[in-house]
């Protein structure tokens, strides 16, 4: 592979790299804040993930990213509700 070729790969990852953050970011930003509530998380949580899914095709980090941040939302609803966590879970 040439220095050209080398670079071109690079920015290319670079461009991917951002579009995953910026995915996963956008969805913890328009979930924010949670809610401890099972019916927020299928109607509401689950649907933008799930869009952040679609809208990054095969790309690993940008799915393992929005994994995280729909593990997060979990976690902080239970933590910012001050209750049980009633099986909010959605599988994504």
């Amino acid at each position: 592979m040439t220095d050209e070729e080398l670079i071109e790969l690079h920015k290319q990852y670079l461009e991917k790299h951002k579009k995953a953050f910026r995915v996963a970011f956008d969805a913890l930003k328009e979930c924010w804040p949670p809610k401890n509530d099972p019916e927020w998380f299928a109607s509401k949580a689950y649907p933008v993930c799930a869009d952040g899914f679609h809208e990054t095709g095969d790309d690993p980090l940008a799915k393992g990213l929005l994994l995280a941040v729909y593990g997060y939302l979990d976690e902080m609803a239970v933590k910012l509700g001050g209750g049980e966590n009633a099986d909010s879970s959605v599988s994504v």
